[in-house]
């Protein structure tokens, strides 16, 4: 059984650190994705960067507002992966421009 929340946050990888998602507009607040929808998309590329699968530290800024019903994009890139624990970066991206930055931590819970 595959939950809304999950299809709705899942991302795509398109190699070398890129993903690609279709925001929806179901959790919108307004006119615009809730931030926490939107920081949910990108862990959802993050956590599968390393070995450790919990978001344990997340650290977002809200450079602009997400457009929901639109694609996006997730870059990603790893910090380092230790042995109990992998921190890695994102940047959302729609319609060319930054939208959230996002630093995560992961580990075994």
């Amino acid at each position: 059984m595959t939950w809304q929340f999950d299809a709705e946050t899942a991302v795509e990888s398109r190699g070398d650190g890129l993903w690609t998602t279709r925001l929806s507009d179901r959790w919108n607040i307004g006119d615009n994705p809730n931030g926490g929808y939107l920081v949910a998309v990108t862990l959802q590329a993050l956590r599968q960067l390393g070995p450790h699968p919990h978001p344990v530290s997340v650290t977002s800024h809200f450079l602009r507002p997400g457009t929901g019903d639109a694609p996006g994009e997730v870059r990603t890139s790893l910090v380092r992966s230790g042995r109990s624990v992998t921190t890695a970066r994102a940047t959302l991206v729609q319609e060319g421009r930054e939208r959230l930055e996002v630093l995560a931590s992961f580990g075994d819970l």
